[in-house]
């Protein structure tokens, strides 16, 4: 019959993935453009480990679903959590530093979170 695939198993890695060669590879370029301050340690290795921690998991994502569907599926509530925790921080960060690309990363952590609602409640 007709396999039900999960969307975010695929476009959630990417996107993550993506980030965290950005985030990993212009560090500097992304302070000045989204901060518009002088480059200071703590910045620097705060993005850094960002994107560090985007690498992980987009791998974490990708691997669990690769082992096991319904691991994956399991995992959706720490996966929502996780994106709740990344939007949180993303308002966070925007109270401080009101750019339009911390918006932007903020409209997506939230329609990431409407995707594992969404498939969640679709494919159980």
């Amino acid at each position: 019959m007709f396999k039900r695939a999960h969307l975010s198993a695929v476009t959630i890695p990417i996107f993550y993935l993506f980030s965290a060669v950005v985030l990993i590879s212009f560090t500097k370029e992304s302070i000045y453009s989204i901060y518009d301050e002088e480059i200071n340690d703590a910045l620097y290795f705060t993005l850094l480990s960002l994107g560090i921690s985007h690498l992980i998991y987009a791998v974490l994502i990708r691997k669990i679903y690769l082992f096991s569907l319904v691991l994956y599926s399991r995992f959706y509530l720490n996966f929502i959590f996780f994106e709740m925790i990344q939007l949180i921080l993303s308002v966070f960060i925007f109270y401080y530093y009101p750019k339009e690309t911390i918006a932007i990363s903020i409209l997506i952590h939230f329609c990431f979170i409407l995707l594992y609602i969404y498939e969640r409640k679709i494919l159980k």
